[in-house]
């Protein structure tokens, strides 16, 4: 299958484009000469890869590198609200979409710009690990195994159906759900909604079941390895 076409633009030129619902639509309105100009990696059409990891890397020539294909951005002038992938159509992953995981290098390394994603249709991966940016998904989201989002800045919005084996949901992160979720297992170290028949605590001796423990130790350190999934 050809790789779909992926444009670099902004925000501002999508916005007749962008859901009332999503959360971008918000602060566009309340604050549209900050977010007009947020880049946007617009992907025409339906979205097919082994895995993907919402991150941008520094090149040597000081630009920051989108996690797909596309026009890199100006290392010197990062937006401060990070970046946009959006997918106008489908997200169908083999592997993991993983957001938010990765570690500077160094100290003199500069953090990367958050990037958020937004995909139009349904979201199919074999497993989803979310902790800096913001995932909106207007369809459905179908994980395989494990749904981990972890950290207050994070976010997750799915406007149909969520399945997934696993949901767990670490130190504040809150998804928002249009549809009750159907989940298999379901650990969350804060009962958002008061409704203990739903959520179960993510205590340490239940976590150790679900993911290896050097994953989630209580500071979370940075350097801990990726849980395989």
């Amino acid at each position: 299958m050809a790789f779909p076409s992926v444009k670099l633009t902004t925000l501002a030129s999508l916005a007749h484009r962008l859901p009332a619902t999503c959360w971008l639509a918000q602060r566009l309105e309340q604050a549209p000469e900050r977010w007009a100009t947020l880049p946007v990696w617009w992907v025409e059409g339906d979205l097919d890869m082994a895995a993907l990891d919402l991150v941008t890397t520094l090149s040597s020539d000081g630009q920051w590198l989108p996690p797909l294909p596309s026009t890199a951005l100006d290392g010197s002038a990062t937006h401060p609200g990070g970046a946009l992938l959006w997918v106008d159509g489908h997200l169908r992953l083999q592997g993991a979409l993983t957001g938010g995981w990765h570690t500077p290098a160094s100290a003199a390394e500069p953090s990367s710009p958050a990037v958020h994603a937004l995909v139009m249709g349904d979201a199919q991966v074999h497993c989803a690990l979310l902790r800096q940016g913001q995932l909106h998904v207007q369809g459905n989201l179908s994980v395989h195994t494990l749904l981990w989002g972890d950290g207050a800045p994070g976010g997750l919005t799915v406007l149909g159906q969520s399945t997934a084996q696993v949901g767990l949901f670490t130190r504040g992160y809150a998804p928002q759900w249009n549809q009750p979720p159907s989940f298999d297992f379901t650990l969350q170290d804060a009962d958002p909604a008061g409704d203990s028949a739903l959520w179960q605590p993510a205590d340490h001796e239940t976590l150790g079941l679900v993911v290896p423990p050097r994953t989630w130790m209580p500071t979370m350190p940075e350097q801990a390895a990726w849980p395989r999934c």
